[in-house]
């Protein structure tokens, strides 16, 4: 965390970053024809949810090619095997229909057919190995969005490198407080000592059954 912080300050001061924050009004400008930045890093469901959508020159038009920068973008793998988020499907307990939720969960993330339809339509990574090991391979394949790229092959070479040992339920939180609290070192507005222990201060109050050792 602390080369990333390092890393970040260097683009920051060299005039590397576009020095917006993620979501604001300015980040997601800057992904369509009026921006003037190279590249983003992104999530698989952060390219078809959120790029797409923003590299277009007018929302209320259709997504397709022509329509601002829909169709130049492409994806190329980074430095490291990440991931971030995904679907999630819960069950009420106690539920009366325990037979029918057990075959939508099964059949959402089991079947071939279904996970292969799920990542042809919204372009982005299911669980199913087998299913998009079949689109990675299928040479007809390509997003519109992406210049007729096929994304799933680049995702799918990199997913098996993703190492999960130290995944916990805060990462979330840890995550974005984290970032939070550097953006004002990133933009001169405070120390590093100084951000740090707004972190910690910040975490402590988020995760209150946590015992910390700063």
């Amino acid at each position: 965390m602390k080369k990333w912080v390092d890393q970040t300050k260097t683009y920051v001061d060299s005039g590397y970053s576009g020095k917006t924050t993620l979501w604001s009004g300015d980040w997601g400008t800057d992904q369509g024809p009026k921006g003037n930045v190279l590249g983003f890093f992104y999530s698989t469901w952060g390219i078809n949810f959120t790029l797409a959508g923003n590299s277009c020159a007018d929302s209320s038009k259709p997504q397709v090619p022509g329509n601002g920068l829909y169709g130049e973008y492409a994806v190329c793998e980074g430095p490291n095997a990440w991931y971030w988020g995904g679907t999630w499907m819960n069950a009420c307990k106690g539920t009366d229909n325990q037979q029918q939720i057990y075959e939508i969960m099964r059949d959402l993330t089991c079947t071939r057919t279904i996970d292969e339809s799920i990542t042809r339509i919204t372009q982005d990574y299911t669980n199913h190995k087998t299913a998009m090991h079949g689109i990675a391979t299928d040479a007809t394949y390509g997003s519109t969005f992406l210049g007729g790229q096929n994304h799933i092959a680049l995702f799918e070479k990199s997913a098996d490198k993703i190492n999960m040992k130290n995944m916990t339920a805060y990462d979330q939180g840890c995550n974005e407080k984290f970032q939070n609290a550097m953006h004002d070192y990133f933009a001169g507005t405070s120390t590093y000592v100084e951000a740090l222990a707004n972190f910690k201060q910040t975490l402590s109050a988020l995760y209150t059954d946590l015992t910390y050792d700063f």
